[in-house]
């Protein structure tokens, strides 16, 4: 019964070991000009499973004091003919948007985007925030994490849409 059970562990480590799959997403390259924000939008495979991504929300909150009527705008770097992004603004303090991103019909490994492990991973898109008003102080960027939480799902042939782990990367200071 040892023997079983020491068998059972060390298989059930080498399966968990050869499956590993992680996500990280980053808000990275800021720039301020006039009186807009821009930053990009990343996820890097950080685990040792090939991630097809497929489906994926971006939950951001900034501070609202510092735009007059912010508006956003989202510029994907996703190939429009398979995916397409919708841009939701929350009534909340600080202020919450989220970028939905969704694989449209179904899904393969010839159809999806292969997030990359190398760099700063794949760039999903660029976020321009218009509206700034007031240049002193910090635009506060923040994942938003309650009540929405930031996910990434990728294809799997045996399993579909599989969501991955997701570690949220530290967003930059932004003054």
């Amino acid at each position: 019964m040892k023997q079983l059970c020491t068998f059972l562990l060390i298989l059930f480590a080498c399966c968990t070991a050869a499956h590993a799959q992680s996500t990280t997403v980053m808000l990275i390259n800021p720039q301020v000009s006039n009186n807009q924000l821009t930053f990009d939008v990343y996820a890097k495979n950080t685990g040792s499973t090939t991630i097809y991504m497929t489906d994926c929300t971006f939950y951001i909150k900034f501070n609202d004091s510092k735009f007059t009527s912010p508006s956003i705008s989202f510029t994907a770097s996703l190939p429009s003919a398979n995916y397409s992004t919708a841009i939701n603004n929350y009534a909340t303090t600080p202020k919450t948007f989220g970028i939905d991103i969704l694989f449209n019909g179904t899904p393969s490994a010839t159809n999806t985007v292969q997030m990359s492990s190398s760099g700063n991973g794949t760039l999903i898109g660029t976020v321009t925030l218009s509206g700034i008003t007031t240049f002193t102080g910090t635009a506060n960027l923040a994942w938003g994490t309650t009540p929405y939480n930031t996910y990434v799902s990728r294809w799997d042939p045996q399993l579909g849409g599989v969501t991955v782990p997701v570690t949220l990367g530290t967003p930059p200071v932004v003054y």
